[in-house]
């Protein structure tokens, strides 16, 4: 009699701790669960589509008996600097965003806004036109140039991640001055800058 009792009394305890293993670790066959993040994976920015566009190049600043054919080249170069900088939303490192170039400063400006809030710009092409163009007094290592354009600015038409359209700028014909310099080596911008609207401009 008395080892039946220390018997139950043993099953008894087990029977206990059994019960309390059970509440502690639940079913021992049950497939672990997964843990759900609370992290959302956000989306690079800009869009690989927009980082795939070439960066354009910038025309050879060696002097020689083309040097007028040179500098139309170089502006024509910056337009596509700027369109390059609003579409990738980079500011270009060749516009020197300062006070002599207000264009340069515009740009960037825009396109650093756009990259914070995670926009695109959407347009057509711009266009540039040389309308007068002289060469400056002589420098021994420098040429300088002072050049009026016609610049031609579509619409440009701001879009979010989602491709909504957040906004737009109208479009703009400007007149501009732009004086540059060039070595055998590099080209540099010294001012850059709105003269006025020019006739058939919507702003």
């Amino acid at each position: 009699m008395p080892a039946t009792t220390r018997l139950g009394k043993a099953g008894a305890d087990l029977l206990v701790c059994l019960l309390l293993l059970a509440a502690c670790t639940g079913d021992p066959t049950a497939e672990p669960r997964q843990e759900v993040s609370a992290t959302r994976t956000e989306p690079s920015w800009p869009p690989a589509s927009v980082l795939s566009l070439p960066e354009p190049t910038s025309p050879d600043p060696a002097m020689g008996r083309d040097a007028k054919a040179r500098v139309v080249a170089y502006a024509v170069h910056l337009v596509d600097q700027v369109q390059y900088a609003l579409r990738t939303t980079f500011p270009a490192a060749v516009l020197r965003s300062d006070a002599f170039c207000q264009i340069c400063s515009q740009i960037n400006d825009l396109a650093a806004e756009a990259h914070q809030d995670q926009e695109v710009y959407d347009f057509d092409d711009w266009s540039v036109q040389v309308l007068q163009m002289r060469e400056l007094p002589d420098d021994p290592e420098v040429r300088y140039w002072k050049v009026r354009t016609l610049l031609d600015q579509p619409e440009l038409t701001a879009r979010d991640s989602s491709g909504d359209v957040v906004g737009t700028i109208p479009a703009r014909r400007r007149q501009t001055v732009l004086v540059v310099g060039h070595t055998d080596n590099e080209w540099v911008i010294y001012e850059w800058r709105v003269v006025e609207d020019a006739p058939g401009s919507t702003a």
